[in-house]
């Protein structure tokens, strides 16, 4: 079955990479201590198990995301071929200098 968004061009996924990668920085500086300093709490320690485990699959995922074609064209060789480019239009006003 297709999904209902296989065609949407945004996803998100580029968003919920990035809050990975910043997540990752922070578990990795601060998971040893927050472990140990919690470390009668389970449901603490499980967070911070689960997001040790996000960190670890982060760069398969990285690169699963990386090897996704992108949905858009590259740009023409020459820029003359750019949609919307009228050879005709007169050519533009000079910049003011303020």
């Amino acid at each position: 079955m297709t999904s209902p968004y296989a065609d949407w061009k945004k996803d998100g996924l580029t968003t919920v990479i990035r809050l990975a990668r910043g997540l990752c920085v922070v578990i990795n500086r601060y998971g040893g201590v927050i472990k140990s300093k919690f470390s009668e709490n389970a449901a603490i320690v499980a967070l911070v198990v689960a997001a040790e485990a996000l960190c670890a699959a982060l760069p398969e995922a990285q690169a699963e995301f990386d090897a996704f074609p992108s949905d858009d064209p590259l740009p023409p060789a020459d820029p003359s071929m750019t949609a919307g480019i009228d050879e005709n239009a007169p050519a533009p006003p000079d910049p003011e200098i303020i």
